[in-house]
C-alpha cells in the first residue's frame, strides 16, 4: 500500500492479471487500495463500511471482493460482511457471519467450485456462504480439530480425485 510500512492484519486479493485489492489493517482499518501491476501504481478505491483487521477476503470471479470478520479497533469481533463492487468502486454489505463464532479474526476464506467455505480461529465446523449470502454449517464437515487461525494453519482445496494418489 502507499504507506512506507507493511500493514499488519490487511488483505490481499488479485481482482484480475493486473490489479490486485488491498483493504484494511492495523492503521488503516477503513481504507482500500488498488494496486495496478502494469502501472505500479496505487489508486485509493471507496473505503471499507466497517474498519477491519485480521479479515478474510476473498476474490469472487465476475462479482469482486468479499470481505468478512476481523477485529475493530478496540480489537472486538466484526460479525460483517461487505462486498466490492469493482465497476461501481463502492463496497455494498452483504449477510452478516454467524453470531455464535467465538473468534471472527484470523480465519481463511476458500473457493469451492465458486461457493466461499470458511475456517475459523479455533472452531471445527466448515461454513459455507449460500447464494443467498446467509452462512450456514456444511452438514456433516467436521475438521479433525478446531482450526488454529492462518498464522498457524493453512487450508487447500484438493480436487477429489486427488486422494485417489494417496492411497
Amino acid at each position: 500500500h502507499p504507506k512506507s510500512h507493511p500493514t499488519y492484519g490487511s488483505c490481499f486479493a488479485e481482482l484480475d492479471s493486473t490489479r490486485s485489492l488491498y483493504s484494511g489493517g492495523f492503521d488503516l482499518f477503513n481504507e482500500t487500495w488498488m494496486y495496478d501491476w502494469q502501472a505500479s501504481a496505487w489508486t485509493q478505491a471507496d473505503d471499507l463500511l466497517q474498519g477491519r483487521q485480521e479479515h478474510g477476503c476473498i476474490a469472487l470471479e465476475g462479482q469482486g471482493v468479499l470481505v468478512t470478520g476481523g477485529l475493530d479497533e478496540d480489537y472486538e469481533n466484526v460479525y460483517t460482511v461487505e462486498l466490492y463492487d469493482i465497476i461501481q468502486n463502492k463496497w455494498i454489505p452483504q449477510a452478516d457471519l454467524p453470531y455464535d463464532l467465538l473468534y471472527t479474526e484470523d480465519h481463511i476464506l476458500l473457493n469451492l467450485n465458486g461457493a466461499v467455505i470458511a475456517l475459523f480461529n479455533r472452531d471445527d465446523r466448515v461454513f459455507r456462504r449460500g447464494d443467498d449470502g446467509a452462512w450456514s454449517v456444511m452438514e456433516g464437515v467436521r475438521l479433525p480439530r478446531p482450526f488454529s487461525g492462518y498464522d498457524f494453519d493453512r487450508a487447500v482445496l484438493v480436487p477429489d480425485y486427488f486422494s485417489l494418489g494417496c492411497i
